[in-house]
């Protein structure tokens, strides 16, 4: 298994375990200091980094899946899967958080990494050629960029509220 597998699945466990602990108050929160809101914030986003690699990962087991005259055909799958997740959850969740019991739910969550981490195990991608495609002045253009797109998250979040006035408002 690759690093960038053992990685991720690493953080997919730590995600929904850290859920599933919280909702199912199996982790005491008052000794560690921190607010179950904080730690679930952590969790969630923990899990959408996540995210982004395992749908990489199932794409490429999608291309991997077929012979090589269909690999379009495997990319073509692997897009449209990624697209069913979301209808597919909001038919599954409702019945699985009833009556407010959404331990369920992590615990479903849970359930599917733990079967996403023993897929990933027995099926093993085949090896790929890898070549050195960063440089040392890519990591000062990455924070640049980061550090562009999360003032723009400030500004859009916060600039309505704090410097924008609207016309009604100005007009007295």
């Amino acid at each position: 298994m690759s690093l960038f597998s053992k990685i991720t699945l690493f953080f997919l466990l730590a995600a929904t375990s850290l859920q599933w602990l919280i909702s199912s108050h199996l982790l005491d929160t008052p000794n560690i200091g921190i607010e179950p809101y904080y730690l679930e914030i952590v969790a969630r986003g923990l899990s959408g980094m996540v995210a982004s690699g395992m749908t990489i990962l199932g794409l490429f087991y999608c291309l991997q899946g077929m012979p090589t005259v269909k690999r379009t055909s495997g990319l073509i799958l692997g897009f449209g899967l990624v697209q069913f997740g979301i209808p597919l959850s909001r038919i599954i969740s409702p019945y699985l958080a009833i009556d407010g019991q959404l331990e369920n739910l992590f615990l479903f969550q849970f359930g599917l990494a733990l079967i996403c981490f023993g897929l990933i195990n027995i099926l093993e991608l085949p090896p790929g050629n890898t070549e050195k495609v960063f440089e040392k002045l890519d990591f000062l253009s990455f924070a640049f960029f980061a550090s562009g797109l999360a003032a723009l998250a400030v500004i859009l979040v916060q600039g309505r509220i704090l410097w924008w006035t609207t016309l009604g408002s100005s007009i007295h």
